[in-house]
Parts: C-alpha cells; sequence; structure tokens
C-alpha cells in the first residue's frame, strides 16, 4: 500500500466507515444542496428499508404501534418500492412473525416460490396461491 512505501504504519481497523454513518452523511447532503432524493435510487431505497425496520420495532419490539397504523405505514411504503414487500415478509420470519409474513404475503401478491418455507406452508393452507 501506499502507507507502506511511505514507512508509515496505519491501523486499518479504525479506518473502516460504517455505512450508517455514510447513509446519513449522504442524507444529509441531499437535503443541504436541495437535490431530489430520486436521482439516488440506493440511497432511496436504503431509506426505506431503514423506515421499514423502524416500523418493525416499533409493532414487535417496542409494541407503540398498533396493527392497523402499521398496515397503513407498511402499505405506503411497500406501494413506492417494489422489492419492499419481500424484504417485509423477510423480517417479520427473522421476527418469527410467520402469520404476518404469510398475510402480507397475500397482500402483495409475491410469488410462493420465493417466500421462506414457512411462510409457503401457510399460504398454501390458507388456500390463497400466486
Amino acid at each position: 500500500s501506499c502507507a507502506k512505501r511511505l514507512g508509515l504504519e496505519v491501523n486499518t481497523s479504525n479506518s473502516k466507515l460504517c455505512t450508517k454513518h455514510l447513509f446519513k452523511l449522504a442524507l444529509r447532503l441531499v437535503k443541504m444542496f436541495n437535490l431530489q432524493l430520486e436521482m439516488f435510487p440506493g440511497l432511496a431505497s436504503q431509506r426505506l428499508c431503514v423506515c421499514l425496520h423502524h416500523l418493525l420495532r416499533m409493532k414487535y419490539i417496542d409494541g407503540t404501534i398498533t396493527t392497523g397504523n402499521m398496515a397503513d405505514l407498511v402499505g405506503a411504503a411497500a406501494r413506492s418500492h417494489p422489492g419492499l414487500p419481500q424484504l417485509l415478509v423477510r423480517e417479520l420470519v427473522r421476527l418469527g412473525e410467520s402469520q404476518a409474513a404469510a398475510h402480507w404475503a397475500v397482500e402483495y401478491h409475491i410469488p410462493t416460490h420465493t417466500l421462506p418455507l414457512e411462510v409457503q406452508i401457510l399460504v398454501m393452507t390458507s388456500g390463497t396461491r400466486y
């Protein structure tokens, strides 16, 4: 590396950038320069994922959001990004909420073959297939 050639000792364990901090910095720059978030599709989709994780934490960990509010907010977010319903299903399975994952899989017409096995079984036993 360049540092070695110059005879410098570099501690690389502290020089790694955290993606969370980079994401926050990028969002600040977008806001500061009045740019459209849609110009940066990676940032827009990452922001939706962060929002989804926040909603799931509020619903299933903190218990501070009702099922109706959750459905409205998730519905609005999922309509704006095509990959979000599948992420929602995966995250619900990770939280141990397979029944809720099956509900959202049916709600958003996610193909059965793309679902986790336990959700596939729940969807198939409910009689609704996509």
